[in-house]
């Protein structure tokens, strides 16, 4: 019975636990930030901040990979600047592009918006409204929930 009952516990103390849970927040070196949503598909993550009009001063959105690697990001139907934040699994960013503009190619060149590709690996990236991220690589990163 002590052994049932210990697995249970074990089962009840692991449901608690979802990796894949999304956080609320994201702690980036001394500011914190909301997060609007977490891109996990790779639907999602193509999608990102796509014709949004606007993003609140805090507030961001997060992306998820799979596995680390050099994830690259374009402005491609994306109306507003914005700030793009490379972390790594260990929890550090380890890239940053500042004020990404805007692309709005004609539909037939796609292509001619820039590709920002971090030089480093990473596992997750954040965007936040341009100008709004005021840290550095190396700063240490925890998510919230």
């Amino acid at each position: 019975m002590l052994k049932l009952l210990s697995l249970f516990s074990l089962l009840v103390f692991l449901a608690g636990c979802q990796v894949s849970q999304d956080p609320a927040n994201i702690r980036i070196g001394s500011q914190s930030f909301h997060i609007l949503s977490t891109k996990r598909s790779e639907a999602e993550r193509a999608e990102g901040l796509m014709y949004e009009k606007s993003i609140a001063e805090n507030h961001g959105m997060l992306f998820v990979f799979p596995h680390n690697g050099k994830h690259g990001f374009w402005m491609k139907n994306t109306i507003i600047p914005l700030d793009i934040i490379w972390i790594s699994e260990d929890m550090e960013v380890v890239a940053i592009k500042r004020n990404a503009q805007p692309c709005l190619p004609p539909e037939h060149q796609p292509d001619l918006c820039t590709m920002f590709i971090p030089k480093v690996q990473a596992r997750y990236a954040f965007e936040v409204k341009a100008n709004t991220f005021l840290g550095r690589t190396g700063d240490k990163v925890k998510f919230e929930y």
